[in-house]
């Protein structure tokens, strides 16, 4: 030993804290974790899949794809001549002047003069007066009424050319 040299002198081992005993991994929480980034990937796809159909349904991937627009057979008409125009714009005028003269939500409110208001702002009002003859009035002008359409209908009828029942139909 030298001179110089000190001993080395042996330090007894410091006790080791006690450690907690490792715990097994909970295989529970792991299971969850996984599910949940499975769940997270599976929406990320589902997302996915549904912009791309939006941005083009013609996808192989649509399980509904459009339907292809059905061509439209057009077939050849009849010449359109002035003549079968202007019989169409007689039987609406003459149908339209019967309609008006004969309508009744409108006519009620706003015709303020008696002497502008059709025919059913005169049966309303000779329905509320007290004379003893205004209901039959009032009757009487319902069935000229009825008399006026009737007649309005015969003649645009007879304007077209068509029997009466195919005058509405389209």
């Amino acid at each position: 030993m030298a001179t110089n040299e000190q001993p080395e002198t042996i330090e007894p081992p410091k006790p080791l804290a006690p450690q907690a005993p490792k715990k097994p991994r909970d295989t529970k929480r792991i299971l969850w974790n996984v599910l949940t980034l499975l769940v997270l990937l599976l929406t990320l796809c589902a997302c996915c899949y549904f912009v791309a159909i939006v941005a083009n349904p013609n996808l192989p991937l649509n399980p509904f794809p459009p339907e292809e627009p059905v061509t439209i057979l057009v077939l050849p008409t009849a010449t359109w001549t002035p003549l079968s125009l202007g019989a169409n714009l007689a039987a609406g005028s003459i149908l339209a002047f019967a309609f008006a003269m004969l309508e009744v939500s409108d006519s009620l409110i706003l015709a303020m003069r008696e002497p502008y208001a059709p025919i059913t702002k005169m049966i309303y009002l000779l329905l509320g007066r007290i004379e003893p003859n205004a209901p039959a009035v009032a009757c009487a002008l319902g069935v000229v009424g009825m008399v006026i359409l009737a007649a309005s209908l015969l003649v645009a009828s007879r304007l077209l050319g068509r029997r009466m029942g195919q005058l509405f139909r389209a």
